[in-house]
């Protein structure tokens, strides 16, 4: 059932062609961008954006992007346009370049057994955070 606001407005949820909120939380979106680009780009794009730039990401830091889908290929571009070195790991070939296009430095084919062996001594190192990796 949807909520209502103190001034009787029902609130619609993800169905609203509107919405409130704090003047802090919200910015315009450039003509230039399109709704739909720009609403992944709130929804994905901020998801890996967050932690990288909590983490500290950008020049001297190496960034590893474990499944490079929809949130994946996100964290390759801003980690790139951040600076950092960007480690994709993928376990399809055909994906290869693709995401070089997206600005991988490096993409580690998960499939190849001799690489599966390798990778158990690059990711211990790794810390986790919402499938990106900051490699210390």
């Amino acid at each position: 059932q949807n909520g209502v606001y103190a001034d009787g407005v029902v609130s619609q949820g993800g169905y609203a062609t509107a919405i409130r909120a704090n003047q802090h939380f919200v910015f315009a979106i450039p003509k230039s961008i399109s709704s739909a680009d720009a609403a992944s780009m709130m929804c994905g794009g901020l998801t890996v954006y967050s932690p990288l730039k909590t983490h500290g990401a950008g020049p001297g830091k190496k960034v590893g992007v474990i499944g490079i889908g929809g949130l994946g290929h996100y964290a390759i571009l801003w980690a790139n346009a951040m600076g950092a070195e960007v480690y994709a790991f993928t376990h399809s070939s055909k994906k290869v370049d693709d995401i070089k296009k997206l600005g991988a430095h490096h993409v580690i084919d998960t499939s190849d057994e001799v690489c599966c062996v390798l990778i158990l001594y690059i990711v211990l190192p790794i810390t986790l955070t919402f499938g990106a990796l900051e490699i210390s």
